[in-house]
């Protein structure tokens, strides 16, 4: 017999604690990152797993703060995001990059 796959959230969480299903805080806290490979949709700024170094992170918002000298509050917020946006396309840049050199 064919088993229905669910289509509801409520129903994947009925048929999980059915089949005995047990989700720890450590089973959840090993794979929260599972989907993360590339780092493409991580929480996390700086992914040690991608190869990533705090230190890089942090040299590359003080050169942007450093150049750009915001003035106040809106101008904070705009250098908080491009430097978050330029941290996150160099990280697409090199999932593009592994990806291209896995297919050759």
């Amino acid at each position: 017999m064919r088993r229905r796959s669910p289509n509801k959230p409520k129903q994947v969480a009925e048929m999980a604690h059915r089949e005995g299903d047990q989700r720890s805080i450590e089973g959840k806290s090993a794979v929260r990152l599972n989907a993360a490979k590339d780092g493409l949709f991580a929480k996390e700024l700086v992914l040690k797993q991608a190869a990533e170094r705090q230190e890089d992170f942090d040299n590359m918002k003080n050169e942007f703060w450093d150049c750009i000298q915001p003035q106040n509050a809106i101008e904070e917020r705009a250098v908080v995001d491009a430097i978050h946006n330029r941290w996150w396309l160099e990280r697409v840049c090199r999932a593009q990059i592994d990806r291209s050199q896995m297919a050759s």
